[in-house]
């Protein structure tokens, strides 16, 4: 997943994602990668589920987890 379509499943701003994960900062999720990690992916499939935001199924076909790195 990338970061555009974790952003656009909330809304258009950095700050509605930061909102649905619980006010984290726009800072931290700038510096987030293009493409999401798998934790940075299960914090945002979490978040639209608690909130009742239904996930396109073509996103849902096209994440691909990429390990993080430690």
């Amino acid at each position: 997943m990338k970061k555009t379509d974790a952003i656009n499943l909330f809304g258009t701003r950095l700050s509605d994602l930061g909102n649905a994960l619980n006010n984290r900062g726009r800072s931290a999720i700038c510096r987030w990668p293009e493409n999401l990690d798998e934790d940075q992916i299960n914090m945002v499939i979490g978040a639209a589920v608690r909130r009742g935001i239904k996930i396109p199924r073509q996103l849902l076909d096209s994440i691909k987890i990429t390990k993080r790195k430690k």
